[in-house]
């Protein structure tokens, strides 16, 4: 088979396909303008519905709140953030609200919880992207997921209460006992660490004054008043390493004290997530598939009653 065979193939095969798309296409155009009125009725039913479920106390906002993780890894915030939502698809508002220690009233104005990951595409341990979409699973060895960062989303039917919510999730982190273990072993590392460096530091600083001021003897005289030691061991370096670490350790202390810290805010906005187009749209979509199988039975209803009647 050469290659202009192959593409005829493949436009025969497309053009059979469009074909075939085309007739049942038009066989859906005949049933909804066979039935109309019900087509109608359809549309009416799932545009009324739209409007109701856009409205009033039935608007969804949404929030995004950004954590970096200290102690512990995402994945188990992930999960803590999933058996939170359990809560609300359960519609156990009296639940959330007793594990959350919010009140009931604010716990039913909540509609779901949702983690995303941080994915990290260029393997530099920076986030590159959120993964809103879910698309990169865990066992990607490429587009890895962080451990040391989340991204919880937060549904509520207002925007009055977001900043509860906030102190709420992050206070429900630091009643973990299993991560309040990891920050009082991670802390105390860090501290001893950081008092053994500061002991080398100043090791390394007397030795320094040993060798350059009671051990001067050898050098190259250079001047008169001026002795330029070439054989002494410089300590430079030494003390730049120390320093730098001490740096890194004194960060880490002063700015992961805690198990978890918010480094972006919710900041919902007053636009609704479920907007009333996108909503008359989806209804419309899903009745028309109901319409059409409902016009499909009626069309065949004689036949399809003979066969369940056996005859």
């Amino acid at each position: 088979m050469n290659i202009f065979t192959m593409f005829g193939k493949i436009g025969m095969y497309l053009y059979t396909f469009l074909r075939w798309v085309g007739a049942y296409i038009g066989k859906m155009l005949q049933l909804t303008y066979r039935y109309k009125f019900l087509c109608v009725i359809f549309f009416a039913i799932a545009t009324a519905l739209a409007i109701y479920q856009t409205t009033g106390d039935r608007k969804l906002y949404r929030g995004d709140m950004t954590i970096a993780i200290n102690d512990g890894d995402a994945f188990q915030y992930a999960e803590m953030i999933n058996s939170l939502n359990q809560y609300v698809k359960d519609l156990d508002s009296e639940g959330l609200a007793q594990t959350l220690n919010i009140p009931e009233e604010t716990a039913k104005e909540v509609c779901f919880l949702k983690p995303y990951f941080l994915i990290d595409m260029n393997k530099d341990s920076i986030c590159d992207i959120v993964d809103y979409d879910e698309s990169f699973p865990a066992s990607d060895t490429c587009n890895v997921r962080l451990k040391d960062g989340l991204v919880i989303s937060v549904g509520m039917k207002s925007t009055n209460h977001y900043n509860e919510m906030e102190d709420a999730l992050m206070e429900y982190f630091y009643d973990n006992q299993y991560f309040q273990d990891l920050n009082i072993a991670r802390i105390a590392y860090l501290s001893d660490l950081q008092k053994s460096l500061e002991n080398d530091f100043q090791v390394i600083d007397s030795l320094q004054r040993i060798e350059y001021f009671q051990n001067n003897k050898a050098g190259v005289n250079i001047l008169k008043d001026f002795q330029l030691n070439t054989d002494k061991q410089m300590f430079y370096f030494n003390k730049v390493d120390i320093l730098r670490k001490k740096n890194f350790i004194a960060t880490e202390l002063t700015a992961k004290q805690d198990i978890a810290v918010v480094t972006a805010k919710f900041q919902p906005t007053n636009k609704a997530v479920n907007g009333k187009l996108s909503a008359i749209g989806q209804n419309i979509l899903l009745s028309y598939i109901i319409f059409i199988l409902l016009a499909v039975f009626l069309k065949n209803k004689k036949e399809i009653m003979d066969y369940l009647k056996e005859r």
